[in-house]
């Protein structure tokens, strides 16, 4: 990240940072899913086929290695649409998988599975580039200055769960336009933050949440006169509208008008105090849930500092509005996972690695997590 690496102003030092960035993780995790395959496959993984002949999705490993668990659950949506009785696959928005299905039907022929998980990959490294592009650009104008910009990206990339940005899971699409959302507000740019926060809403639940930084932010603009908000506010209603008509889908899909909400249930997550979850946490996954747990907490401390450390207090609003979920649902399952694209964690942590001896720290201990993560995901462990 000095200024001794190739870059030509500030557009290629950008791309640097973020491609090479980019390519190296994913040849780093490709490497750790390689020595992987030295260590015994999780039998307990629910499709023991895969299991038996070492690969999920396709017979190519490199390939392969990002096709796990819920994988299969967005691959049959994109492949086949929701059932008609709905049922647990209401829990995954149609963002992702619509986004799929429309890659792999760009041939103008109907897509075969092997296809569709194909088109899958493509959407998440697609989208995972242009989420950090975006990501960088945020953290341009929040942090001033473009190591803190790299710094930011590198994090995000170097994270225990970031191998799930390449991962056929909708991560790296939520992050996309949940940058692209935050970012338009920051710009003040409303009708387009409104319509990013739409697409968001229908990608997953949370994504509803972004509606109250982005309102904060407007306040904030105002300068919290309400005689000075005009009529732009209102594409911020956009963003709950992707919500609801997912919600109204699912109602005339099964009858139940709260179907998105109670679906949650069959996965375990129910509301619960936060003290709970962390206590007695639901759904126990071993080494996991401690590293959940101790994640969250930690997301939520930063949360706290981010309503102080930048000019606007929508970056701590929204971490804290990201982390509530996880700890009002009884569950700290994936919780990990949903930290990799709580993107505001990163900036925070940004902050904190201009000290040279915390960006040590983190990259050390990140990066041998991530690559333990990886050749355990490989060989059909639960990440998240």
């Amino acid at each position: 990240m000095g200024s001794g690496e190739p870059n030509k102003g500030v557009g290629g030092r950008m791309w640097w940072d973020v491609l090479g960035s980019f390519v190296v993780s994913r040849v780093m995790l490709l490497l750790a899913s390689w020595f992987g395959r030295y260590f015994p496959r999780d039998m307990r993984y629910p499709n023991t086929d895969a299991v038996t002949r070492g690969w999920e999705s396709v017979p190519w490993r490199a390939l392969d290695v990002w096709s796990r668990w819920d994988t299969s659950h967005y691959m049959r949506i994109a492949r086949d649409g929701y059932p008609p009785e709905g049922g647990f696959l209401i829990a995954f928005f149609p963002g992702y998988p619509g986004l799929v299905r429309a890659v792999a039907s760009v041939t103008g022929a109907h897509p075969s599975t092997r296809a569709i998980y194909i088109a899958a990959l493509v959407v998440s490294n697609a989208a995972a580039v242009g989420a950090l592009v975006l990501l960088y650009r945020l953290a341009q104008d929040l942090l001033d200055d473009a190591d803190s910009a790299g710094r930011t990206v590198l994090y995000l990339l170097a994270f225990p769960t970031g191998l799930f940005l390449s991962c056929a899971y909708s991560e790296s699409l939520f992050l996309l336009l949940g940058v692209a959302t935050f970012r338009f507000g920051v710009q003040r740019r409303w009708a387009l933050a409104g319509a990013a926060g739409f697409l968001l809403a229908l990608t997953r639940p949370v994504g509803v949440l972004f509606l109250v930084p982005l309102a904060w932010m407007y306040l904030e603009a105002a300068e919290f006169d309400v005689r000075r908000i005009r009529a732009d506010a209102a594409w911020l209603a956009l963003i709950p509208c992707g919500l609801a008509l997912f919600a109204v889908y699912s109602w005339r899909l099964t009858g139940d008008t709260l179907a998105v909400f109670h679906v949650q249930s069959g996965w375990g997550r129910s509301l619960s105090w936060p003290w709970t979850t962390l206590a007695r946490p639901r759904g126990f996954h071993g080494y996991m849930t401690r590293i959940d747990g101790t994640v969250t907490v930690l997301s939520v401390v930063l949360a706290v500092w981010g309503l102080f450390a930048f000019r606007t207090k929508s970056v701590g609003i929204l971490l804290l509005l990201l982390v509530a979920p996880t700890l009002t649902s009884g569950t700290l399952m994936s919780g990990t996972r949903f930290l990799a694209v709580a993107f505001p964690v990163f900036l925070l942590l940004a902050k904190l690695g201009r000290h040279p001896l915390f960006d040590r720290a983190y990259l050390f201990n990140a990066i041998a997590l991530q690559a333990l993560f990886m050749a355990a995901w490989s060989q059909f462990n639960w990440l998240g």
